[in-house]
């Protein structure tokens, strides 16, 4: 009697023993499920779908010429250093500004003089998506050197501003500058590059802003009042009608029109191109509308200066 009593505690614990382990396995199968689910979730949030290829510039005031400050100031080259780093660091792709600077050298058509015209041009052939302006600071006084840094990126295509940060190093006695620029840097960029890249994708969800102007040569024989033909709508109601089907959600405004004049000042357009997937440039949108109008029967030309698109109807 005894021993079926011990045999059955026996079984009891055993029973007991498995119910404990099964518990613990499931337990842990539940964390492990969990913390996987969690990473996975921490990598989607932390890191956008499309990255944007930076070009790091510097910020220059009215009639400065950007190569002569670059050769010449060791801080400014430090800071905009520092920061392209900082991007490929993070994961993002960046343009060399001292390379296209150089490829550009030779370019009679870049009016050197011109420093608004130099930047615009640099920007278009960059390839980039967003350009940081960066403009390094540095303060002194009985506390010590303190060096800082302003930035500021912008759309590429728009000139939107995307996110703006400033920054500073703590204070030193030193005349070591571009390390107190470097340390402004790198307490800056944490705080940037998050904020950057949240405007870019919000820009990427509402589509890039784009104005167009379009304009009819001396001389023709029709306007933008004129029948097209082979049907009963006037030429300014079907680029209405083209706008409407070609923008982002339908969305433009006309901002006046009269007989030979159509301004659009605001349109948007889906960041990426509807067909090919490759970041939609406002000269692409341009080409399309040149291509519909020609189409119909109207030569035309177009000219593209960042986001602002002239179409010339000849």
């Amino acid at each position: 009697m005894n021993e079926m009593k011990t045999t059955e505690r026996q079984m009891s614990i055993s029973q007991g023993y498995r119910c404990i382990m099964l518990g613990l396995a499931l337990l842990l199968s539940l964390c492990s499920w969990s913390t996987a689910t969690a990473q996975e979730e921490m990598r989607f949030d932390s890191t956008p779908a499309y990255l944007p290829t930076i070009m790091v510039i510097p910020f220059a005031k009215e009639g400065v010429d950007w190569r002569d400050r670059l050769e010449r100031d060791k801080v400014m080259r430090a800071a905009i250093t520092a920061v392209r780093e900082g991007f490929q660091q993070a994961g993002y792709s960046t343009v060399d500004l001292r390379a296209r600077l150089r490829q550009l050298a030779n370019d009679q058509a870049i009016e050197w003089g011109n420093q608004t015209s130099v930047k615009q041009q640099v920007i278009e052939v960059s390839g980039a998506d967003i350009y940081v302006e960066v403009e390094p600071i540095i303060t002194e006084s009985y506390n010590g050197a303190t060096g800082g840094v302003i930035l500021t990126a912008y759309d590429a295509v728009s000139g939107i501003s995307l996110a703006n940060h400033t920054d500073h190093s703590p204070s030193f006695y030193t005349k070591q500058y571009e390390r107190l620029v470097l340390k402004a840097a790198e307490r800056a960029l944490p705080e940037f590059i998050p904020q950057m890249t949240a405007g870019f994708q919000d820009m990427m969800m509402a589509g890039r802003i784009l104005s167009l102007n379009i304009s009819l040569a001396s001389g023709l024989s029709y306007d933008l009042d004129s029948p097209v033909t082979g049907g009963d709508l006037l030429l300014a109601e079907v680029i209405a009608n083209w706008l409407g089907e070609n923008t982002l959600r339908g969305q433009y405004h006309l901002q006046g029109m009269t007989a030979t004049k159509m301004l659009v000042d605001q349109l948007r357009i889906p960041f990426f191109h509807p067909t090919n997937g490759q970041p939609y440039r406002a000269y692409l949108f341009a080409v399309k509308l040149r291509n519909f109008l020609r189409g119909l029967g109207y030569d035309c030309d177009r000219d593209v200066q960042g986001n602002k698109i002239f179409i010339t109807l000849n």
